[in-house]
């Protein structure tokens, strides 16, 4: 598998964790470096795979269901351990009863960026910095 693949894979698994609802520290410790640093919308910088984790469960709470779609990834290697890639994505988010109520919508449609960094460490590739962009939303 080449370099650019296992990227997009881990890419692929971490957006099936929020389609599949898996945010447990384990799920993602096959994705993120232990001390990940991620920043998501609408949160500032999060720091460690426990307390992403944990914001992803929090997140998640806010829907029924989701559905994550990603194009176009590029990576940029710094060195033979490090690249920066960068991704599009669109996602839809069916809000929970409570939150349709709130909001006044059925769902959320966004469409975005996720730039990330990938680091080798003891020859296994994880995700070490998550930038989630949203470029678009309705």
């Amino acid at each position: 598998m080449s370099k650019h693949d296992i990227f997009d894979e881990l890419l692929s698994r971490y957006f099936l964790c929020w389609d599949e609802r898996r945010f447990d520290a384990e799920s993602f410790r096959e994705i993120f470096s232990e001390d990940i640093q991620a920043k998501l919308p609408p949160t500032e910088i999060i720091i460690g795979l426990e307390e992403v984790s944990r914001q992803h469960e929090e997140l998640s709470r806010l829907f029924v269901s989701t559905h994550h779609m990603t194009s176009n990834l590029l990576c940029n290697f710094t060195d033979e351990d490090n690249a920066k890639c960068r991704a599009n994505f669109s996602a839809y988010h069916l809000y929970t009863e409570s939150k349709r109520k709130e909001y006044g919508s059925e769902f959320l449609i966004v469409r975005g960026v996720v730039e990330f960094s990938v680091l080798r460490k003891g020859g296994i590739w994880r995700i070490h910095k998550l930038n989630v962009e949203c470029v678009y939303r309705l």
